[in-house]
């Protein structure tokens, strides 16, 4: 089994009270399923997303997505299918930003749920910082007030 962070499976936003679902995929086994939902949502109902020739990821990690109860003494891999089904929900349901050289995006990424497409460079990316959250952190010790409220409040589990 490998060893790793645990985090919870719906975070809140602090002050707005926003649900996020926090979906992972940067790992061998989940990228090719995100691509493939990628691939079917573009076919099927959303035309307007870029062709995209793969979601790349080649890190160490392999794993798939494991809901643990709260409790943390059971532990539920999600099969494939409903991996790609919850996949298929954040492609099909996402806004695309487009913008030009010297254009000005600012978001507050508490909860947004982002990932980046392929593109050609130049690309810069610039990051600012107030109070900073870590999200992956579930150590009680660790975790921020708003991490742990989530888990408690609204998650049954944590993936």
């Amino acid at each position: 089994e490998q060893a790793g962070v645990i985090q919870p499976s719906l975070l809140i936003h602090p002050e707005s009270g926003a649900e996020c679902l926090q979906l992972w995929c940067f790992s061998r086994t989940l990228a090719p399923i995100a691509y493939e939902a990628y691939l079917q949502v573009r076919a099927s109902e959303r035309p307007d997303l870029p062709f995209v020739e793969s979601i790349p990821y080649d890190g160490r990690p392999n794993f798939p997505i494991t809901l643990v109860s709260a409790d943390g003494r059971s532990k539920f891999t999600l099969p494939r299918e409903q991996a790609l089904e919850l996949f298929r929900a954040v492609f099909s349901t996402m806004s695309l930003l487009y913008w030009e050289a010297g254009d000005l995006f600012i978001f507050d990424n508490m909860l947004y749920g982002h990932m980046r497409m392929p593109g050609p460079p130049p690309r810069s990316l610039h990051a600012l910082f107030g109070d900073e959250v870590d999200t992956r952190a579930y150590a009680a010790a660790d975790a921020p007030a708003c991490v742990l409220a989530a888990a408690r409040l609204k998650a049954k589990g944590s993936i």
